[in-house]
């Protein structure tokens, strides 16, 4: 599953970045899906990099959005490439190996499931060679995901369910003696 964004900062263009992402992920995994990027400034040549990808290799499939279907296809995808923030925060609920190409996501906290790499193709097509790995993968399996573990509404419900037990508590009031 893969997600590239177009850099607002990067030092390389956007399209060219993207060409050399699909390109890697393409050689390396049996079937691809690319979503588009969200809008911005690179936006049309990250998309035409889509359509050369899905036009260049048959097992390359680009939609634009998945909808109610992205967390089920991220929950069954070997890995996660791009720079999408999902890859940072949602793909760690389902402990899916992430390749987190370029700077877009600098500065977040990330899970042990990702793998930084620059914005080179080298270094992308390392990159996934270890998100892809056996060894990576069962790390990624069982890596703790910083911003939760998908559980919170049931426990923020018990919190507020202990504090209304016996009615709820009553402000106190305090009449002060007017002052002068």
């Amino acid at each position: 599953l893969v997600t590239y964004h177009p850099a607002t900062a990067g030092e390389r263009p956007p399209g060219e970045v993207a060409r050399q992402l699909f390109a890697a992920v393409a050689e390396a995994a049996g079937s691809v899906l690319i979503t588009a990027p969200g809008l911005g400034r690179g936006r049309d040549d990250v998309l035409a990099a889509i359509r050369d990808a899905a036009e260049r290799w048959p097992h390359v499939h680009a939609v634009t959005a998945l909808g109610r279907r992205y967390l089920p296809v991220l929950a069954a995808a070997d890995v996660v490439a791009g720079n999408s923030s999902s890859g940072i925060l949602e793909a760690g609920s389902f402990g899916v190996a992430v390749l987190d190409v370029g700077d877009r996501q600098r500065g977040r906290v990330a899970g042990a499931n990702v793998h930084h790499v620059p914005e080179d193709a080298t270094a992308i097509a390392a990159g996934l060679r270890t998100c892809l790995s056996p060894e990576f993968r069962a790390r990624a399996r069982h890596a703790d995901n910083p911003y939760g573990d998908g559980h919170a509404a049931p426990r923020i419900v018990e919190v507020v369910r202990r504090a209304c037990r016996g009615g709820l508590a009553r402000k106190p009031f305090a009449d002060l003696a007017p002052s002068g």
